[in-house]
This record gives C-alpha cells, sequence and structure tokens, in this order.
C-alpha cells in the first residue's frame, strides 16, 4: 500500500524515480511516480528534490484533454509521490519502433494534436524541454497524450536544475538546450515537434550520428537530409514545413507550436497532400480503395485538380 493506492505491480524505474501501477479506493487504475534520488548524478538529493516538486506542481495544474491528468502528490516520509491517471497505450516510441509504415496524414495529425497540448502549455508559460516520442502516449485511434513533465518549468520561473545539466533527450534537443542557453523558450518544443515529425515521415532521426560528438556536430552546424530523398511521396510544401521547425536558430523557427498547428491543418486541406496520400495508399498499403477516396477528397477541393483526375481515369 501507498497511502490509499493499493500497488498491482512495479511497471519501470529510472534513476530518479519508480513507477507503480496501482488501484485508487475507488477502484480506478492509476500510476504512481515516486522520487528517488540519483546518487551517481552532479545533483544533490535536496535539489533533485525540489525538482520533483517542482514537476508535480506544473503536472497538476495542467487540465487538457491531450495530457495525463495528474491527481494528487502526497509524502511518505518525506518521499514525494505523483497520481497521475492510467492510460493503458503504448508510447510513441512504441509506433516508431515497429517500423510499420506511417502515412503521410497519419504523421501530420499526430503532430498537430502534439502541438495543440504544447499550444496550452505555452500559453500558460511552461515549456516542457524533453518532447520525445517516449513521452507520448498513443491510441489506437490516434488519440495522444502527452506525459512526463519532469524536465518542465515556467518560463519565469527561478531555474533550479544545475546549468551543466542537459535536460531532454539529446536526439530531440534544441540546438539552444544543448549550448545551455539561459533564454530557452517555447522554440526549442517546437524544434523536438519538428524531429518528430521528420521521424515520423522517414522512419530516420534528421541529426543522428555514429557517437555522442557526431550527434552533437550534426545537431548544431550540419543540415538534415532533406525530407523528400527519404520520402519521395512528400510534397515540397510539407518539405518546406518540416525545414521551417527544424531551424537551428530558433529567430529563423516555426514562431510558435499554434502556428505549427495552423499550418498543418491548412495543409490537411490542401489537394497535393491529399494526392500524396492517395498515391502513397495505392503503392505503399495497397489499399486503391482509400487512394479513391483521397482523389475525391482532393477533386472537392480542386475539381480541375489533374493529377486526381489522371488517377481516377
Amino acid at each position: 500500500m501507498l497511502k490509499d493506492y493499493t500497488i498491482i505491480s512495479e511497471i519501470a524505474h529510472s534513476a530518479n524515480s519508480t513507477i507503480f501501477l496501482a488501484q485508487a479506493p475507488h477502484g480506478q487504475k492509476v500510476i504512481i511516480k515516486a522520487f528517488r534520488a540519483d546518487l551517481s548524478g552532479d545533483m544533490s538529493p535536496e535539489e533533485q528534490i525540489l525538482r520533483f516538486r517542482r514537476e508535480c506542481d506544473i503536472h497538476l495544474f495542467l487540465k487538457h484533454e491531450r495530457i495525463v491528468p495528474a491527481f494528487e502528490c502526497f509524502d511518505i516520509e518525506g518521499i514525494p509521490h505523483l497520481v497521475m491517471e492510467y492510460k493503458p497505450y503504448p508510447s510513441l516510441r512504441s509506433l516508431i519502433d515497429s517500423r510499420q509504415p506511417i502515412s503521410l496524414l497519419e504523421a501530420l495529425s499526430i503532430v498537430q494534436k502534439l502541438c495543440q497540448a504544447l499550444h496550452y502549455i505555452h500559453d500558460l508559460g511552461i515549456i516542457h524541454r524533453d518532447i520525445k516520442p517516449q513521452n507520448i502516449l498513443i491510441s489506437e485511434e490516434n488519440k495522444i497524450f502527452l506525459t512526463d513533465f519532469g524536465c518542465a518549468r515556467k518560463v519565469f520561473a527561478p531555474n533550479i536544475t544545475q546549468t551543466k545539466m542537459l535536460q531532454g533527450t539529446l536526439f530531440y534537443m534544441s540546438p539552444e538546450q544543448l549550448v545551455g542557453r539561459a533564454d530557452i523558450d517555447s522554440r526549442a518544443d517546437v524544434f523536438s515537434a519538428g524531429v518528430i515529425l521528420y521521424q515520423l515521415l522517414t522512419h530516420e532521426l534528421p541529426f543522428a550520428g555514429d557517437d555522442l560528438s557526431d550527434i552533437v556536430q550534426n545537431l548544431l552546424s550540419e543540415e538534415h537530409r532533406p525530407l523528400r530523398t527519404l520520402n519521395p511521396y512528400a510534397p515540397e510544401s510539407l518539405e518546406k514545413l518540416v525545414q521551417q521547425t527544424l531551424q537551428k536558430d530558433p529567430d529563423y523557427r516555426m514562431p510558435t507550436a499554434k502556428k505549427l498547428a495552423q499550418d498543418i491543418a491548412h495543409l490537411l486541406e490542401d489537394p497535393e497532400i491529399l494526392m500524396a496520400e492517395a498515391q502513397w495508399s495505392l503503392e505503399v498499403r495497397q489499399a486503391p480503395e482509400r487512394a479513391k477516396v483521397f482523389c475525391i477528397n482532393a477533386l472537392k477541393r480542386d475539381d480541375h485538380y489533374l493529377p486526381a483526375l489522371r488517377m481516377l481515369g
């Protein structure tokens, strides 16, 4: 037992937390994240607890349909525990690792929903700072739920994390996070969302490398491979959108998650992307009826759209 919760099983643990599946008194399954000190790191146990309590405060404050709900935080012998709703879904990491084909519209829809959650937290002055597939749960209906606010902070709140610590996961980290800039803002999360979009569309990371120094070098100074060399179905408009999210200088990057979600919404209505989806459906999924539907949808937006007329004969 932890407080009034019956522990069902331990489902994961990391250097600074243990995750339990538990049952609440009224029968609902919940997730309990229990703090544990990482004695191998540079941060003192006291500072680690402050950071965990900050995570609890931020997560409990957030109420959005695309964010895993947090219910309460309680202490047992000075050790904080965070209680969250149990969502029986795999992470986006599982979908990517499966290597199953992901269509253009599916990838765009996933990132659009992610951006809706990001716009909500950014509007409250909160930066997640650790947007990666492992922190996004996805249902069979492609509903997504953002979780793990361990690296999050309020823009104007004191930064209790030691500056030499790298927050976030390197592959998805913005260049300004990597170099430890003090003025990181919501555009860092936009960059991470762009990395996820690129990966969903190509099954490759834009800034990978053979070792740590390679990854850092690529992230700071090298250009990613053009999207269309890895995914020939992607139209130029989609490549341009991805390029805007992956600009190394945040001043030249897509400015907000809201703008990225809006641009994706416009792109989803573009006959060119619908025709690209039709071609992908025909050649990759081998689903001619599905391809026909997207051709018809393209013609609904432009009744003289020649590529769709050609495919329909």
